[in-house]
């Protein structure tokens, strides 16, 4: 058996997306103490699975807005170990669930910024600059049509990076691939993109030229 301990935390997205997990003290503007977690800890065997439940209890008087945290599960205690066959195998790994509440008429807005020429891992892509001026979390995604430097005909694709409120990100624009091998279409920068990006509630159009 497997002791997991079961907790709620605040949260933030990094610049490169990552994300960044608080402490135990409450961050501006949390709404964990809405929260009710089933137990702080479970036992359970190895290939075994268990429901479990958390409730989140809105005030009457909150703002409209968005409710954010994870639910957090890991070993109960840090010298957790697995015995699989007669090999023990430490477990210090967390499971880290985001939960998204959308409190009253919450919802995200996308401006957009300007285009430009960035790196997604070892590509180089184009790259767009938005901002979510809302109150809710949005995931931009869009089909952009292209065209590069050469006259060649191309889509592009924006897909479902989270922007949480408030906050600006860079995001990569993907070229579609070959149907044959899977790879990224070659195309040569300047590169005009037109289309349109829509999230949850919205949309918005994207049109200019990512230029090195």
């Amino acid at each position: 058996m497997t002791e997991l301990a079961f907790r709620s935390a605040d949260w933030m997205l990094r610049p490169d997306g990552g994300v960044e997990v608080a402490g135990d003290a409450l961050q501006p503007g949390s709404c964990r103490p809405w929260i009710v977690i089933e137990r702080a800890t479970y036992a359970l065997a190895q290939r075994a699975t268990k429901r479990y439940r958390f409730q989140i209890n809105v005030p009457a008087e909150a703002s409209v807005g968005e409710c954010r945290f994870a639910l957090l599960i890991e070993p109960a205690k840090p010298d957790t170990a697995v015995k699989l066959g007669q090999v023990q195998f430490p477990v210090s790994g967390r499971v880290a669930v985001i939960v998204y509440v959308a409190v009253g008429d919450a919802a995200g807005k996308i401006d957009v910024g300007r285009l430009a020429v960035g790196k997604s891992a070892d590509q180089t892509v184009p790259v767009v600059t938005l901002t979510n001026s809302g109150n809710a979390t949005a995931r931009p995604e869009g089909i952009l049509r292209g065209r590069d430097a050469k006259g060649k005909a191309l889509q592009f694709f924006l897909g479902g990076y989270p922007v949480l409120p408030g906050q600006t990100r860079t995001l990569p624009i993907f070229v579609e691939t070959d149907t044959r091998d899977g790879k990224p279409l070659p195309f040569e920068f300047p590169v005009e993109l037109s289309g349109t990006i829509e999230w949850q509630g919205g949309q918005t159009e994207v049109s200019g030229t990512a230029a090195r």
